[in-house]
């Protein structure tokens, strides 16, 4: 990592640590341990996606309009609902 005055403001607040976190982190089990519920709450909203057409169509014409295919949108907006979900969870803790 490099970052120089110039460039020092685009990187938010504990943006180093919140990365050597992620390419060495402390507790290796932990890691693991959200890689897993990650993949397992992705795979459930992928399922989810499926199920319920409506939001497969929304999901399908908003990657249209983005020049996404509908599989990345569909990625996209798991991954945006697995960080909205952590976030609950961590604040409640």
């Amino acid at each position: 990592m490099l970052a120089t005055d110039p460039t020092l403001a685009g990187f938010p607040y504990s943006f180093l640590d919140n990365t050597f976190e992620l390419y060495a982190p402390k507790d290796k089990l932990y890691l693991a341990i959200k890689e897993k519920e990650f993949r397992l709450y992705v795979t459930a909203v992928l399922k989810n996606i499926e199920k319920n057409k409506e939001w497969e169509k929304q999901l399908i014409k908003s990657a249209k309009e983005n020049k996404r295919t509908a599989m990345d949108e569909y990625i996209r907006s798991a991954i945006w609902l697995y960080k909205e979900w952590d976030k609950k969870t961590k604040r409640s803790r």
